[in-house]
């Protein structure tokens, strides 16, 4: 089983090329099926060097599958495919970093024309899909997979690893007034409990880290002005927008 750990490890190794870079494209699409899968698996013994698509793409791509899952409608399935995501991101960090800020888009509902990227659904769109009873069931069951996998220790250090994104997580953490409202009446104390553990993992280490630059320092200051406003009754995020730091 280590062994097998090792394949994706080495073939990062030899992609040769920065974090932000070899993972800033994703295979998945909501209409991938198998055989499009088993296809990609054997990209790299039946194409040169050259080629555009990797196995490593493919093995990241089976990851943003389980993503997927993680937000289906089967309660079951949903637990399962989150556990084997946090098992997934314990051994594949380098996963973590690009996919933050998508889903940290999901529940802000700022990810309009972001559907099916990394595997998660648009909670935007969910957001006009009723059930038979006017419900947004299906809002409900994303947010709630979306805030598990946040919730794990992996994406929750990624999250914590620089200033902006500590900045981004608290306006996205205090900009969900919206979310819980179009949520149904029984999902909504769900919905709070997954988004108040987000909250306790990233309250337990904020005020413990670092802050070494200036830019930091200056983010850090941007950061405690927004909670400020926020309990002066300003600068509270509206309608899933949250305001983007900027330091010159």
């Amino acid at each position: 089983r280590n062994a097998s750990f090792q394949i994706p490890r080495r073939l990062r190794k030899r992609r040769g090329v920065t974090d932000e870079i070899a993972s800033s494209s994703t295979l998945f699409s909501t209409d991938m099926d198998i055989k499009t899968l088993q296809l990609s698996l054997k990209c790299d013994i039946e194409e040169s060097n050259g080629a555009e698509q990797t196995s490593l793409e493919t093995y990241e791509c089976l990851i943003d599958g389980l993503m997927s899952m993680a937000c289906h409608p089967n309660i079951n399935v949903r637990g399962t495919a989150s556990g084997v995501v946090e098992y997934a991101f314990s051994r594949f960090p380098w996963v973590c970093k690009p996919r933050t800020q998508r889903l940290l888009a999901a529940v802000s509902l700022r990810d309009i024309d972001q559907n099916g990227e990394y595997g998660i659904p648009s909670c935007s769109k969910l957001t006009i899909q009723l059930n038979s009873q006017g419900k947004r069931d299906r809002l409900a069951e994303v947010v709630k997979g979306v805030a598990k996998i946040i919730a794990t220790p992996k994406m929750t250090k990624e999250l914590l690893s620089c200033e902006f994104n500590r900045f981004e997580i608290i306006q996205t953490l205090c900009g969900t007034q919206r979310l819980v409202s179009l949520l149904p009446d029984e999902e909504v104390q769900k919905v709070v409990y997954y988004l108040n553990c987000i909250f306790l993992n990233f309250r337990s280490k904020f005020f413990s880290l670092p802050r070494v630059t200036d830019k930091d320092q200056a983010l850090h200051e941007s950061c405690l002005n927004f909670l400020l406003g926020i309990l002066k009754g300003e600068d509270t995020p509206q309608n899933g927008v949250s305001p983007t730091p900027t330091i010159k």
